[in-house]
């Protein structure tokens, strides 16, 4: 189903290609960060014989619409507790990304829990539709958004219920991966700044990977400074944590405001 929804094609062992299609770009017109940490989540999920735990990305030059992204991966260290593994991402032997994830699974131990508590939000029948223009013809456009409304959260905060659309179905990983990168369209939001920002990378936390009927993506803001900024994205599922995604991004003047907001 993963291989299928981002579009992934074996080529080899250890080679695949992404097509750059509408259905893994950003806004830019290129392929979205989350799905190029997505596409490292999928493929270590077929080499690696545990769960993924952990995947960060660093971003290089953009892989426009209509190329194809070649990912070369390899096993950095694999053990009966976890496996690393690397991914490199280039278009015409140029980098685009790279990706390093580990795959883990332990025995319960005496002390766990989540200490990151869901927001108060409005339900999502109780919430707006979010129909963001800039969602058209990329990836975003294959979910189906509603704004929540944030009712006591100390400092900036946006979220949005989120959900992926009936005809379209991806698996709980790999949706993790894609919207805890939501953090350049969500920032602005959160400030009440019509800004957004390009990723530079990106480090996902899977905690608890159970599916939902709708998940709860929230977005924290943490800090600008000089045109760079980072934030933090957090995907609940029935009030559970299910990841935590932190990013780094370079400002830029998107407007993120709905056509009857502006």
């Amino acid at each position: 189903m993963s291989e299928r929804w981002l579009g992934l094609e074996r080529i080899s062992e250890t080679s695949w290609t992404l097509p750059v299609t509408e259905k893994v770009i950003s806004g830019a017109s290129a392929l979205f960060g989350g799905c190029a940490t997505g596409s490292a989540v999928v493929i270590s999920s077929l080499m690696a014989d545990q769960p993924v735990a952990f995947a960060s990305s660093h971003f290089g030059a953009l892989a426009k619409l209509g190329t194809s992204v070649t990912i070369d991966a390899r096993v950095i260290a694999s053990g009966r507790t976890l496996t690393h593994l690397e991914f490199t991402g280039t278009v015409d032997g140029v980098e685009s990304f790279r990706s390093r994830v580990t795959c883990g699974a332990r025995p319960s131990q005496a002390t766990e829990g989540e200490w990151i508590a869901a927001p108060s939000v409005s339900s999502p029948d109780d919430s707006r539709d979010f129909s963001q223009p800039v969602h058209e013809g990329t990836w975003a456009d294959r979910f189906e958004f509603r704004l929540a409304d944030v009712r006591s959260v100390d400092g900036p905060t946006a979220a949005w219920w989120v959900r992926p659309k009936e005809d379209d179905p991806i698996d709980v990983p790999l949706s993790a991966a894609v919207l805890t990168d939501y953090v350049t369209y969500g920032i602005g939001r959160a400030l009440g700044v019509p800004m957004g920002g390009l990723s530079i990378d990106n480090a996902l936390r899977v905690h608890r990977p159970v599916s939902a009927d709708w998940y709860l993506l929230q977005i924290v803001p943490e800090a600008i400074n000089g045109g760079l900024g980072f934030g933090e994205a957090r995907l609940f599922a029935n009030g559970a944590l299910v990841a935590v995604g932190n990013q780094s991004i370079v400002v830029n003047g998107w407007d993120w405001r709905l056509p009857d907001e502006a």
